[in-house]
């Protein structure tokens, strides 16, 4: 597997209790599935770095720092199972590193989400 990078256009969301919420959750869901489904699986250790580019009004002022990241980082991988992990025993399992973060971006044409992935390598 060689380096690779991606970048999954739309508003990344991780969770949400609200009904709009749940249709624009669901609506990252089929983005990452559409944008990922034809690409190359991953089936060896890898180490993935994740940069979510939200927009500026996920950084609300009751919310300064953004969404959890943890919860962006889980949708993304739970959803990954269904096509970059689809071929792999034990889907997600294979990632023996991951790096996360998150940036703000001036509008929702620029939001998505950055995956490198890579082959692990021992430290």
């Amino acid at each position: 597997m060689l380096p690779v990078i991606y970048k999954i256009s739309g508003v990344p969301y991780g969770s949400t209790r609200d009904e709009i919420g749940l249709l624009l959750l669901r609506e990252w869901h089929n983005n990452i599935v559409s944008q990922t489904r034809e690409l190359p699986k991953v089936q060896e250790p890898c180490t993935i770095r994740l940069t979510f580019l939200l927009p500026c009004d996920k950084f609300p002022d009751r919310f300064p720092y953004g969404p959890d990241l943890n919860y962006l980082v889980n949708k993304l991988l739970e959803t990954l199972k269904q096509t970059l992990f689809s071929d792999t025993t034990g889907k997600d399992a294979c990632i023996y590193e991951l790096h996360a973060a998150k940036a703000e971006v001036a509008t929702s044409q620029e939001a998505g989400v950055l995956i490198e992935i890579e082959p692990y390598r021992v430290p």
